[in-house]
């Protein structure tokens, strides 16, 4: 199913929303199998640098989604960090 995924604890979505959390453990897998997603860091600049999953595509404002988002249809994957 097509939607934006965040990586973190389940049960934050809201009923109706495109919205679902799944687990590191969930990823990881999707990573491993190579599943067919789009992987955005919604980290900063100096945290990218330091280090990010494979693959992530460091979204750094929104209004480039269109440009690094290939079709509304596409699997996406963004995750954070709340470390400082």
């Amino acid at each position: 199913m097509p939607g934006y995924h965040s990586v973190g604890k389940p049960g934050r979505e809201k009923r109706g929303d495109v919205v679902k959390t799944i687990t590191r453990e969930e990823l990881k897998a999707k990573m491993n199998r190579g599943d067919d997603f789009v992987l955005l860091e919604a980290l900063g600049e100096a945290s990218y640098r330091r280090g990010h999953l494979p693959g992530a595509i460091r979204l750094h404002d929104t209004s480039v989604a269109a440009e690094v988002i290939p079709d509304e249809g596409a699997f996406v994957v963004a995750y954070c960090s709340n470390f400082n």
